[in-house]
């Protein structure tokens, strides 16, 4: 591995290694996965679909859902779009 690339990569593997114990079973296995896929970072095509892997894994447990305010905004601009005939304007 690039000696320019090893600080960078021991500040993703530091931020990573808590979701090894993460509750879900899909994000700790990816987690593994990609952790394995960074030591053999060659293999490029390989760690590309398993950073994608845990991408699909992780997002939606970590991204926070939408606050009750942005669940009232949405559904009134379904409510307007029905009621304008689902033009939208």
């Amino acid at each position: 591995m690039d000696s320019a690339l090893m600080p960078a990569m021991a500040h993703v593997m530091a931020a990573a290694a808590p979701l090894l114990r993460h509750p879900d079973p899909q994000v700790a296995a990816g987690t593994e996965r990609l952790f394995a896929a960074v030591v053999d970072i060659e293999a490029t095509e390989a760690f590309d679909a398993v950073l994608r892997e845990f991408g699909r894994a992780v997002v939606p447990v970590t991204t926070a859902p939408p606050s009750r305010w942005q669940r009232l905004r949405r559904g009134r601009r379904a409510i307007g779009s029905a009621r304008d005939g689902g033009t939208g304007s």
